[in-house]
């Protein structure tokens, strides 16, 4: 599957942190390290590919632990409607 920002988010970095906001639920969120660097690449982006940028990024954490922390908080994102299936 690839994953996509639902056009209904707005965000912003702020100091090096993530901050979205839902326009249809005015609903805030302010995402960590690892989670901004998962929003940012996930623009049309497979989870293979998402868990490869993370271990670069993150070297110091464990790739399995980055793959089952990644699948978590996409999960949690399209809970949330603010990541979508993309097309590809």
């Amino acid at each position: 599957m690839i994953y996509v920002r639902h056009p209904q988010v707005l965000w912003d970095d702020v100091d090096g942190r993530v901050v979205l906001c839902h326009t249809e639920t005015v609903r805030y969120y302010e995402l960590n390290a690892v989670g901004a660097t998962i929003w940012r690449a996930c623009e049309g982006i497979g989870m293979e590919r998402l868990v490869g940028l993370l271990a670069a990024a993150h070297s110091e954490v464990d790739r399995a632990r980055l793959a089952d922390d990644a699948h978590s908080f996409v999960a949690a994102l399209m809970s949330e409607n603010l990541l979508c299936p993309g097309e590809g």
